[in-house]
């Protein structure tokens, strides 16, 4: 399976993002759909597998953990642990 786009694709995805639709007044509407294959074959590790972050101890912040703690908030967005 090819992992990687090719050159025309990426140039093609490029010319769409900026200069717009068909038209070409105004950038077009995009959403981008993604999941946890895409990133895994992309080289992101996972959480879930045999060697993922949960299997060594990883413990993700829950909302309400988040928005409740200044010192867990400055540890996310640093990437501290």
């Amino acid at each position: 399976a090819r992992l990687a786009p090719r050159a025309a694709e990426l140039a093609r995805l490029r010319d769409f993002a900026l200069r717009g639709g068909a038209d070409r007044t105004r950038p077009p509407r995009m959403c981008v759909i993604t999941g946890a294959g895409v990133s895994t074959e992309s080289g992101i590790p996972d959480y879930r597998s045999e060697n993922g972050s949960y299997s060594r101890g990883h413990k993700p912040l829950t909302h309400q953990e988040f928005v409740g703690s200044d010192s867990l908030r400055k540890r996310y967005w640093t990437g501290r642990e």
